[in-house]
């Protein structure tokens, strides 16, 4: 389909299907990004009279998969805090800025945020 083709999303709103047209943040061959603010839906790429096939998608939900402290896998941690802790979350998305940690209550500031991966359509 080219770099030129045109983004649709189709997706169920109010029990109608609605489509609409995305703006791609890139566009390459082999790469398309686009925002869309639903959670789940149909992606179709449109370049004049061809039509790609339709992809579903789906947002997955964040999902901690790991949890410990300073010496290893999940050791015992003192209750007062103050040690450091390693979170291993899944399908967190892009938007890492948004992403804050609390025990407790108490707010915890994070020394480091690495995404290990960010969940693609397959």
């Amino acid at each position: 389909f080219g770099i030129h083709g045109t983004v649709l999303v189709t997706y169920e709103s109010g029990g109608e299907e609605v489509t609409d047209i995305l703006v791609p943040t890139v566009y390459t061959h082999t790469l398309i990004e686009a925002n869309f603010n639903g959670l789940e839906g149909k992606i179709t790429i449109q370049r004049g009279e061809e039509t790609s096939n339709s992809m579903p998608f789906k947002q997955m939900a964040p999902s901690i998969s790991n949890l410990c402290g300073n010496d290893g896998d999940n050791p015992q941690f003192e209750t007062p805090g103050g040690e450091p802790l390693t979170i291993t979350v899944n399908d967190i998305g892009k938007e890492m800025s948004a992403v804050s940690v609390s025990v407790g209550g108490a707010n915890c500031s994070m020394v480091s945020l690495v995404p290990l991966s960010v969940g693609t359509v397959s």
